[in-house]
């Protein structure tokens, strides 16, 4: 992908990017986060805490914002085989219709095809009674019983209580007054329970009529009438997702802060301009710093790339830019005044591909479509009022 160099160690650099401590251990921090295709090809030094606060923005944007859904449809999938939570969007809720009646529980990984079915429980509360199992196997649901049941099984704490379950009353827009949904409990693809309602008061009765139907045995059926039913192609579903919108942002100032050490060397660090930045990504500014990173277009409107996410540092009229494009989605991080750095010599544009495959530094001067694309787009921005 570019310019072939010499990789630099670790024990080369001396100081967290992020914190400019020198007392700790350094590791290598992808400039581009690896939830989002980025190898260790690029990377900066960042200590232990710093990498562990940085990669709780890197998940929430990969996993929870907008950017999740492209990673649903372009990838990487998810990289740790140690968790089985790994790659799974956090939605607030995926909801489809199910042809045997009610609405069925899904999940969707980063990569995958088709979401994944959830085993639950519903229950009918609204006097009518009658409850539901269901799941991509009878096996799923037991595992969904087996969690149930070590949570009755435990002993009552000072309080009395015997565990917590997290309780989700989302307003589900076109399902809200569907007498079909009934609330449900949930077995999650990380292995943890949660429960759905459409209101507190649908929920505790819902909560009460879990516990009887446990400790009554209700759902402890053998499964020689188990159903499958396959979802139709192109079936509506239901999706929510929740987050911070200042998210992005954080993000092309993380990906913009680790492009300008790799071009400017260490002596980014004294430059007041770059701390700015760097603030407001760790989120430690208060001072209206996020006019510093601005959205240029939305994502999936960039078309020179396409399959790779951008990073590229110009010069307009005295001030030093960097602009970022993940999916499409094009920020312009301000970073001021460039007379106090020393210029390098070639321009380059770290590149990254979506699935995770390859990421590297390109010379400018071998993708000009992107850097005029880029420079235009900062010069526009510029000469607005």
């Amino acid at each position: 992908m570019g310019t072939r160099r010499r990789k630099p160690a670790i024990h080369e650099h001396t100081q967290c990017l992020w914190c400019d401590r020198s007392d700790v251990t350094l590791t290598k921090d992808h400039v581009f986060p690896r939830a989002l295709g980025g190898t260790k090809d690029l990377w900066v030094p960042a200590c232990r805490d710093c990498q562990t606060e940085i990669s709780k923005l890197e998940t929430e944007a990969a996993r929870q914002s907008h950017y999740s859904l492209f990673c649903v449809t372009h990838g990487p999938t998810g990289r740790d085989k140690r968790k089985p939570g790994s790659g799974v969007i956090r939605a607030r809720y995926l909801l489809v219709k199910n042809p045997l009646g009610g609405y069925g529980e899904s999940a969707f990984r980063a990569g995958a095809d088709i979401p994944e079915t959830l085993p639950h429980i519903e229950i009918d509360v609204t006097g009518n009674g009658g409850a539901r199992r269901r799941g991509p196997t009878p096996a799923s649901v037991e595992r969904l019983l087996v969690a149930l049941g070590n949570i009755l099984d435990r002993r009552p704490n000072a309080r009395g209580f015997i565990g917590e379950l997290e309780v989700r009353t989302d307003r589900l827009l076109d399902i809200d007054a569907d007498p079909d949904f009934w609330p449900r409990v949930v077995l999650d693809l990380s292995g943890h329970v949660y429960i759905r309602a459409r209101n507190p008061d649908e929920a505790l009765r819902f909560i009460t009529a879990l516990i009887y139907g446990l400790k009554a045995g209700v759902f402890q059926k053998d499964y020689d009438a188990w159903t499958n039913s396959n979802i139709a192609a192109g079936a509506p579903h239901w999706l929510s997702l929740k987050y911070d919108k200042f998210v992005a942002q954080r993000l092309a100032g993380k990906i913009a802060c680790g492009l300008m050490f790799l071009q400017f060397g260490s002596a980014v660090r004294t430059a007041e301009s770059f701390r700015r930045v760097r603030d407001f990504v760790l989120g430690n500014s208060s001072d209206g710093t996020a006019s510093v990173v601005t959205q240029l277009c939305d994502a999936g409107t960039e078309t020179p790339w396409r399959e790779n996410h951008i990073a590229f540092i110009c010069i307009q009229d005295g001030q030093i830019l960097a602009m970022v494009s993940i999916y499409g989605d094009c920020h312009l991080v301000q970073f001021g005044d460039a007379s106090g750095l020393l210029l390098p010599v070639e321009k380059h544009v770290a590149m990254c591909r979506w699935d995770g495959t390859r990421a590297g530094m390109v010379r400018a001067t071998s993708v000009p479509e992107v850097v005029v694309e880029l420079q235009s787009r900062a010069a526009s921005f510029c000469a607005s009022p």
